[in-house]
């Protein structure tokens, strides 16, 4: 985590951010922090599988190609786990909406919103707002929407 700590009370969204390279972690980190949210790390789905239970969070941004589990099968197992299947889940992928991959990974529907990379930080932003909205639709709204005005 960042030397600037959580800038989020409380009460703000808590997100983890998993993505294998730290500087990327870092980054979206910073930017989620910097909006208000407050932030987790993982580094690959193993850990973040694992976080998900620990922290309980409001969303996980999911990066697409990671070693040891990858964004997708991470997602899969999230919406398969009673525990974990009400967060809401945002994929970053290097793969465009137009690209025979990129249908590919938004076609398992596991997730609430794709962003291909790079995006720009409000893009990230309003993607994880989106989802967090979105989630909170399909559930009991226990997801802190006073938070996520734009």
């Amino acid at each position: 985590m960042s030397p600037l700590g959580n800038i989020g009370d409380s009460l703000s969204p808590l997100i983890l951010v998993v993505d294998d390279h730290a500087d990327h972690r870092e980054v979206y980190s910073t930017t989620l922090r910097f909006s208000g949210f407050r932030t987790e790390e993982a580094e690959n789905g193993a850990v973040a599988l694992e976080k998900a239970i620990t922290f309980a969070p409001d969303a996980i941004l999911l990066d697409h190609a990671m070693p040891v589990m990858d964004g997708r099968e991470a997602a899969r197992r999230l919406r398969g786990d009673e525990r974990t299947r009400r967060i809401a889940l945002v994929m970053l992928t290097g793969f465009d909406r137009a690209s025979a991959r990129g249908r590919e990974v938004r076609a398992d529907g596991h997730c609430d919103a794709y962003l291909a990379k790079p995006c720009a930080g409000d893009q990230l932003v309003a993607a994880v707002r989106v989802a967090l909205r979105s989630q909170a639709d399909r559930s009991t709204g226990d997801v802190r929407l006073n938070q996520l005005s734009p």
